[in-house]
């Protein structure tokens, strides 16, 4: 009797073993679940959608990765990790519109994603240093200094990953076909008498701007609106 219980009291003492599943690693569920919100969206994505995917305990998943949230801030870090470098010996007008240009097409192969680009920023989630440090080095070079370097970052940062989530925004779930229809004639109803300028500009803005499309950036890219974008943001940098 003094055995067992001796035997029992043993096995409470012995420390949990962690949930992990054989070979899984924390690497491996942040790419699982980039891979699964590219194929079924941020909608679809949680952590037993997860470990159904990984086909693994969904206590596996939370031991690597830890809540929801915590693994979306990875997933962004890991995409942002894959941004193409800029050769630093560049002027700093053609390495900020390279940075630019390659966060964007970095975010355009993971269009699911576009919904946690504020979020990611505005709540302090995530490794942004070395991207912070990049683009401040770039401003400086320019000539900025203290506050107005502060303000200026925030401004461009702004400017840039705004448009970006707004291009990659997706259509609704639901009766995309009478969405995509719905815009078409909204379009196409426009009062030239009420709205002469904009009637006129129509023709430039269907499908190409953010207001009058109906498809996803991903699907139709405002490439020249990108680069009007950075031309206006580096005129503003050199009158700083």
């Amino acid at each position: 009797m003094a055995a067992r219980a001796r035997s029992k009291a043993s096995r409470k003492a012995r420390p949990r073993r962690a949930p992990t599943a054989v070979g899984l690693d924390r690497k491996q569920v942040v790419e699982g679940a980039l891979a699964l919100i590219d194929a079924e969206g941020l909608g679809a994505f949680g952590i037993r959608s997860l470990a159904r995917h990984l086909g693994v305990n969904p206590a596996a998943i939370q031991w690597h990765a830890g809540t929801r949230d915590q693994l979306l801030t990875a997933v962004i870090d890991e995409v942002a990790g894959r941004r193409s470098p800029v050769d630093p010996g560049h002027p700093w007008p053609v390495r900020f519109r390279e940075v630019a240009r390659s966060l964007r097409r970095t975010l355009f192969a993971h269009p699911n994603l576009a919904p946690l680009i504020g979020g990611a920023l505005t709540s302090n989630r995530g490794d942004q240093d070395a991207a912070m440090e990049e683009v401040l080095s770039i401003l400086h070079e320019a000539g900025l200094r203290g506050r107005v370097l502060a303000d200026q970052v925030t401004a461009v940062t702004g400017a840039v990953l705004g448009f970006i989530a707004m291009e990659l925004s997706a259509a609704p779930a639901e009766d995309v076909a009478g969405f995509r229809e719905a815009v078409r004639e909204r379009v196409a109803s426009v009062d030239a008498q009420v709205h002469p300028q904009l009637a006129r500009t129509m023709p430039h803005l269907a499908n190409r701007s953010f207001v009058y499309r109906w498809d996803r950036g991903s699907d139709a890219p405002l490439d020249d609106a990108f680069e009007r974008l950075l031309d206006t943001l580096v005129a503003g940098i050199e009158r700083a």
